[in-house]
Formats: structure tokens, sequence, C-alpha cells
């Protein structure tokens, strides 16, 4: 699922690596993508639900899953 926790917080969690110029926020979103990094991925959702994010599995069997996201909590310079 290409989300928005990911454009919110992929840029804080991986804010030293996007510094070094080493990487790009798109290699990064590529490497979330990869079911063999789930590590990577439990470290965006573990800042996203520390900073107010609420995750809500689909349990009706549509596959829509919610993400609600408290602004008030998330720094507005983040790029």
């Amino acid at each position: 699922m290409h989300s928005v926790m990911n454009s919110l917080f992929v840029p804080l969690v991986f804010a030293k690596e996007l510094e070094t110029g080493n990487t790009t926020k798109k290699e990064i979103y590529a490497k979330l993508e990869n079911p063999e990094n789930e590590n990577l991925r439990e470290k965006v959702r573990k800042k996203a639900e520390s900073l107010g994010m609420i995750y809500l599995k689909d349990e009706s069997g549509t596959n829509i899953d919610v993400q609600i996201f408290d602004l008030s909590r998330i720094n507005q310079d983040t790029k």
C-alpha cells in the first residue's frame, strides 16, 4: 500500500540518509515496497504511531485500510 504515512514520516526516519545524499526518497520508498524490508516499514510505522497516527485494518473484506493522522503533532517544517 502506498501510504500517506510514508510520505509524512520517511523524511523523519531516514533524515541522515537523505541529508548525506547517498539515497533519495524514491529509493527509500522502493525499499519499503520490498517484502524483505519489513524492519524498515516497522521503523516508519513506529515513528508515525509515536506522532499520533492511528491505523485501522480493514475487517469488512473491502481491503480498505485506514490511516488517521493528528496533524497538530507533525512538524510543519518537515520536507
